[in-house]
């Protein structure tokens, strides 16, 4: 099989998915929802599996305007929570979201997404594992929000990405490194 014939089996087997999950009775698919979000957090695995369940309904019901608040819960999950886990599961389900779903879709809640990605990659930030969900859900975002970024906006971001550089741990100082060389370019080129 090649690569073409591959993308367009997994299109078609997402796309029956998410007509089946949107199918669904709405009760069903609200007690679904209440249950996925209230499970983030809890997981000791990485990545979350919460996370990626959140994304995937998101995916199926943001295009059809069906769960407008999900990136506001999230959001506000990064900013408000103590839980470390949840802050980070959060920030994964968001690059998640951003990296599966058409960034036509997503430019409206441009800032609410961009808000908690920075909060999470704050210099201040304890841990290296909430920074790295954030740089990731960065690097899932930059195609459709590169719209908000100007040179200067885009100077202040290269600042939050070095303290993920400049780290005695060699997992992440490898991710962020490339991160930074592969798509950092994007806010830049005009």
């Amino acid at each position: 099989m090649d690569l073409l014939m591959i993308f367009t089996v997994f299109t078609i087997y997402f796309y029956y998915l998410f007509l089946r999950w949107l199918a669904l009775p709405v009760d069903v698919r609200e007690f679904v929802k209440q249950n996925v979000v209230q499970t983030l957090g809890t997981e000791q695995f990485r990545p979350s599996v919460a996370a990626q369940c959140v994304a995937a309904i998101a995916c199926a019901e943001i295009p059809e305007e069906l769960w407008p608040n999900v990136i506001d819960h999230l959001k506000n999950n990064v900013i408000t929570s103590n839980n470390e886990v949840l802050r980070e599961s959060s920030l994964e389900a968001l690059g998640y979201i951003c990296q599966d779903i058409s960034g036509t879709k997503l430019e409206s809640q441009a800032n609410l997404i961009l808000t908690a990605i920075v909060h999470g990659l704050r210099k201040d930030e304890p841990s290296n594992h909430i920074r790295l969900a954030a740089a990731n859900a960065m690097m899932n975002s930059l195609e459709f929000t590169k719209e908000n970024f100007n040179r200067e906006v885009c100077s202040s971001f290269f600042p939050l990405f070095f303290p993920l550089v400049v780290t005695d741990d060699l997992r992440y100082y490898t991710v962020s490194k490339r991160k930074l060389n592969s798509k950092m370019a994007l806010l830049v080129l005009p």
